[in-house]
């Protein structure tokens, strides 16, 4: 158990490194990441000149709301579909098959240090955020003492459920040879049940209904709403199961078809 922490720390002291050294490849996917809701947050201020609230929303939740949604989705997003997608096609997987340590658990200990570099673009953007926005940017910020254990949980698992969910993209390589459409396919729906686009409590009630049993849901927007207090005790616990039990599915399914394409992969002389 010490060695493989060992171990553990070393891929990822590592990775931190490398971080540092591929940070403007970093600094892209981080930008990349802040567009959208930059032009929702632009969106949202135009149609708010009218009333002054939207749904449950004021103006200072709905930026509030945008302003979460860009630190989670940037601390707890990882990338891996693509890498593994273009090791797998290019042969280079063979290298991690035979690594003294497993694929999945490397995988994750890089994404968790890249995440460093993340951090670092953030603190200027919430700066930049302060300056445009002014104090009424934590207006929609309620987050209880008794929920915060609730969101720390809550985001370890969203980053888990995250990392499975792109595992498995990534592994549609062994069958599939190019995962692209796949993964861009993913990212649209992702954008729209995961509430990028717009929180999931404003679109229609039929809609919305859905997206409590699926997993989009509890990747950013279950958090926004905790830590903007719209969640009581009871809620906030039964949608930690619902999370939790996602992840366990996901889990299952990422390790099984690891194992269905190592298989495979082995069977054409990978």
């Amino acid at each position: 158990m010490l060695k493989s922490f060992r171990k553990l720390r070393a891929i990822f002291l590592a990775s931190w490194q490398e971080s540092l050294m591929y940070r403007a490849e970093s600094l892209v996917w981080f930008i990349g990441e802040a567009i959208i809701p930059l032009i929702m947050i632009a969106l949202w201020l135009a149609a708010y000149r009218t009333v002054d609230r939207i749904g449950e929303y004021t103006v200072q939740d709905m930026v509030n709301y945008y302003v979460m949604f860009l630190v989670l989705s940037n601390l707890l997003t990882p990338h891996l579909e693509w890498n593994t997608g273009e090791w797998i096609r290019s042969g280079a997987f063979s290298a991690h098959l035979v690594r003294p340590f497993p694929y999945q658990l490397w995988q994750l200990a890089v994404e968790v240090a890249f995440k460093g570099v993340r951090v670092v673009f953030l603190v200027p953007m919430l700066l930049l955020f302060f300056l445009l926005f002014g104090p009424e940017m934590l207006g929609g910020f309620a987050l209880r003492w008794e929920i915060a254990p609730i969101l720390l949980a809550s985001m370890v698992l969203s980053f888990l459920l995250n990392y499975c969910l792109k595992l498995c993209l990534g592994l549609l390589a062994f069958w599939v040879g190019q995962t692209d459409g796949i993964i861009e396919s993913y990212a649209v729906v992702t954008m729209f049940l995961a509430g990028s686009i717009i929180p999931l409590d404003l679109m229609p009630a039929a809609v919305e209904r859905v997206t409590h049993f699926l997993p989009f849901r509890y990747l950013y927007f279950f958090q926004v709403q905790l830590l903007q207090g719209r969640l009581d005790l009871l809620s906030a616990l039964s949608g930690l199961a619902i999370q939790a039990g996602w992840l366990l599915v996901c889990y299952m399914l990422a390790q099984w078809v690891f194992a269905a394409g190592v298989r495979r992969y082995g069977a054409y002389g990978g």
